[in-house]
């Protein structure tokens, strides 16, 4: 339910020249530093980032890359990195962006993931 509210808000505020620049929950497939990326419906080692900046009305044109977390237990709120698959995750992501890091959305504000 977070993460509906978080994309109603993004779709609700996003101006109108731009909501061609954005998707949301895309689902990727491919291997974007060797043969490039497609969108597919496929989950079989598919990437689906929450939020994803690209050229115009092109969605493998990936600029930056965002990923949501809202967490349950007060030690992940803290540093949600420390859930579970989150690092392999955000690596899996980084190869997407090509234009800037992928960046952790949370509750205590954002974080550009340093890894990959």
């Amino acid at each position: 339910m977070k993460h509906a509210a978080a994309f109603a808000c993004i779709k609700e505020r996003l101006p109108e020249n731009l909501r061609g620049n954005f998707s949301v929950e895309p689902r990727y497939k491919g291997q974007p530093e060797v043969n490039g990326t497609v969108l597919t419906n496929n989950k079989l080692d598919s990437f689906k980032p929450d939020l994803v900046v690209h050229a115009t009305r092109n969605a493998t044109n990936i600029q930056c890359v965002f990923e949501f977390k809202f967490p349950c237990y007060e030690r992940h709120r803290l540093d949600p990195m420390n859930s579970l698959g989150v690092k392999d995750q955000l690596d899996g992501y980084g190869k997407l962006a090509k234009g800037c890091r992928v960046t952790l959305v949370t509750p205590t504000g954002l974080k550009p993931y340093e890894g990959y």
